[in-house]
């Protein structure tokens, strides 16, 4: 590990079976337990997660941080931040199952000392799901090619690391952004300001449940609803970053109305038997965020 520790800091919010998969996933971890502390900040769950981590027994050191109250994922990775006694800082989501190794193949990346890396997310495939787990699994980082630079906006928390140092320099997670999504794009972008250079790291392999495509769009329908207004009020980039100006095209205007997003999405419900391209899933994905955003 090259002399350098890791604090692992998972948020969580009422996913007490994933938790402890995950969990569990990381006792099965090469590196020394002594190497590593794991910090679970349990924002506001109603699903006896408190009562599992009271009970839960752990090789490595495991903190835990209580919220009586749900106050969203960035106020949980600050105080996951501020919890922290090592240099580096692993994110990992808590529907997530580390495969082992996935601490040394982060941190054999931060002798950079200005880095964050990115890990590796591969989604589980079922029948029903087994077209929006290949999209997901080759979005992203994954589309960026060999030697090019990595954009910022590629940096999501959910499999992720970067030295404490550079968070605290740069101020923190907003807290404005109660739901998950967002904050990390926001934060990644001050990072980049500063010099932060994005590392994708293949081998730092994380597994994630299977995604339905009805999950999927509801969870950018309320990325569009409450955190891309935010993104957009901070800094005129987030347009670019989410192609927001061209909607002013009367021929995107057409395509984004409600009729035509329907017909198309109950196009995609049955080619999802058989088919469904990655183009579709694009389209719903930038029309529902565009139909959700208020500004």
């Amino acid at each position: 590990m090259n002399n350098l520790k890791v604090s692992v800091i998972i948020p969580t919010y009422n996913r007490r079976r994933d938790l402890e998969k995950l969990l569990n996933a990381l006792k099965k971890e090469f590196t020394s337990f002594s190497d590593f502390e794991v910090i679970v900040v349990d924002d506001g769950s109603s699903d006896g997660t408190s009562e599992f981590l009271q009970t839960f027994k752990s090789p490595f050191r495991l903190v835990r941080v209580i919220h009586n109250e749900n106050k969203g994922s960035a106020v949980s990775r600050n105080d996951g931040i501020k919890k922290a006694n090592n240099e580096i800082i692993l994110f990992l989501d808590d529907d997530l199952v580390p495969a082992s190794g996935i601490l040394f193949n982060h941190v054999k990346n931060h002798k950079n000392k200005n880095c964050a890396v990115i890990g590796n997310i591969l989604y589980r495939e079922t029948f029903k799901t087994r077209w929006v787990s290949r999209y997901l699994s080759t979005r992203g980082v994954h589309k960026i090619k060999r030697g090019e630079k990595i954009p910022f906006k590629c940096f999501w928390t959910s499999n992720a690391s970067i030295r404490r140092e550079h968070l605290i320099k740069v101020g923190f997670f907003d807290e404005a952004f109660k739901i998950a999504g967002g904050e990390d794009t926001e934060i990644a972008y001050r990072l980049e300001k500063t010099g932060t250079e994005f590392i994708y790291e293949e081998n730092a392999v994380c597994n994630h449940r299977p995604v339905s495509l009805s999950e999927l769009l509801k969870k950018q329908e309320l990325f569009g609803k409450k955190a891309l207004p935010l993104l957009i009020k901070k800094d005129r980039i987030f347009r670019k970053v989410f192609k927001l100006d061209l909607q002013t095209n009367l021929i995107v205007k057409l395509f984004l109305l409600p009729f035509v997003y329907w017909a198309i999405y109950l196009l995609a419900r049955v080619l999802n038997f058989v088919y469904l391209p990655p183009l579709l899933i694009d389209y719903l994905l930038y029309a529902i965020r565009g139909q959700s955003l208020k500004l």
